[in-house]
């Protein structure tokens, strides 16, 4: 699902993570440490033809740099393994499993590259897990057993920090999450790397708290007001933590490094180019995502409709 280019980025900067998480200071500069090992396998089901990665350069200067040798198809030195070496223990954590959103596809196509990891989230529902999921160990929050958590999961924002802190991943190696929440604030251990596949810090929270709050009624907003900078304080502690963050486009790299003051390389999600082509560019536009608020689709409508022009919409909504 992820293809050649990207798993082997991915690999990379897993592999780093791991190599610098032994010195105890998770933001150690990588250069100190000497990585000999082979990439992360993918999954033998998966399709391989996916879009180009991006080059991006690190924050720090490292050597060689991930983004730079998987854009360039380069190949790793690489050695086994000792034999002698226990296995690491590694867990794909994601925010939830309650919808088929982008999000979703990329825990899955993670889950695919890390085929013995066990799964974490805050809640989950059994059309929310995908088919390749299916039989995989799950492990979610006390959120999942409060009513009504799990179809409205987002009304228990209040409780974000303290959910994500009950997920124990204390005995894992290696964690690989795919956030855009705050489940970046699961215990690890000292020691453990975390790298961070971010589709985007939470809007509400941040540059889109005040759009979020004024669309709220008014026993919401007060609630929402309330408790927000506490879950905003939490989520940017927890960011301090995340060994390597990833982000999905430039655009969310910048905003990673303007709310939470951190760098981070740029893999683009997976694109099945078996069921997808690219066409001559023709007289209509075109929006696919899910129909949600944030999204913004009636601008997109308002815009068209200003200039004339044709739109076809494509989605759902959640």
């Amino acid at each position: 699902m992820i293809g050649r280019a990207a798993n082997l980025k991915l690999g990379l900067i897993a592999l780093w993570c791991v190599a610098g998480a032994g010195c105890g200071d998770v933001r150690n500069d990588p250069t100190e440490h000497a990585v000999t090992a082979e990439p992360v396998p993918t999954s033998a089901s998966a399709p391989a033809p996916v879009a180009p990665v991006a080059p991006v350069a690190p924050a720090a200067p490292v050597a060689p740099a991930p983004a730079t040798m998987a854009a360039s198809g380069a190949e790793p030195s690489a050695t086994a393994p000792s034999a002698s070496a226990p296995p690491l223990r590694v867990a794909v954590l994601h925010h939830w499993f309650v919808t088929r959103g982008g999000g979703e596809r990329v825990a899955e196509c993670l889950a695919a590259l890390l085929p013995t990891a066990d799964i974490f989230t805050l809640v989950h529902t059994p059309e929310g897990i995908p088919a390749s999921m299916q039989g995989r160990n799950f492990n979610a929050s006390f959120l999942q057993s409060f009513p009504g958590a799990r179809q409205n999961h987002r009304h228990f924002m209040p409780l974000y920090p303290e959910a994500a802190r009950s997920l124990d991943l204390r005995s894992y190696d290696l964690v690989v999450s795919s956030d855009s929440g705050p489940v970046k604030a699961a215990r690890l251990r000292d020691g453990a790397a975390h790298l961070c596949y971010c589709h985007s810090p939470m809007r509400y929270l941040y540059d889109g708290y005040d759009s979020y709050r004024a669309a709220m009624g008014t026993v919401t907003r007060a609630v929402f007001t309330g408790t927000a900078p506490r879950v905003r304080r939490a989520d940017q502690e927890a960011a301090k933590r995340v060994t390597r963050f990833v982000a999905n486009s430039q655009y969310v790299a910048e905003r990673i490094r303007n709310c939470y003051g951190r760098e981070a390389d740029v893999v683009h999600p997976p694109i099945d180019l078996h069921r997808a082509r690219l066409n001559p560019p023709g007289a209509a536009y075109l929006a696919a995502g899910r129909l949600v608020p944030y999204k913004k689709t009636e601008l997109m409508i308002a815009a068209c409709q200003s200039l004339g022009r044709p739109l076809r919409i494509a989605g759902t909504g959640s």
